[in-house]
């Protein structure tokens, strides 16, 4: 998966009720997801997500969500239109 584009939200394709780890680090070979390689995350600093029924789970990347990790569309505010 390629970085996201800045300021807009990572969106994540998977299994309804599926659990992801979300690296919290930085330092993931398969960001967004935790591949565990760090002593941090394999101490239980991944941060667990569960796909939505329609099998997608949105990712702020413009760091103004209130419910962070989840976007909750903060980014349409800050947009150059």
């Amino acid at each position: 998966m390629k970085l996201f584009e800045r300021g807009k939200p990572w969106i994540l394709q998977g299994m309804p009720g599926e659990t992801v780890s979300i690296c919290q680090c930085g330092e993931s070979a398969d960001p967004p997801r935790c591949d565990g390689s760090q002593p941090r995350c394999r101490q239980g600093g991944a941060l667990e997500q569960v796909f939505a029924a329609d099998g997608q789970l949105w990712l702020c990347g413009c760091g103004h969500s209130a419910r962070l990790p989840l976007c909750d569309g903060s980014h349409k505010a800050f947009r150059n239109t």
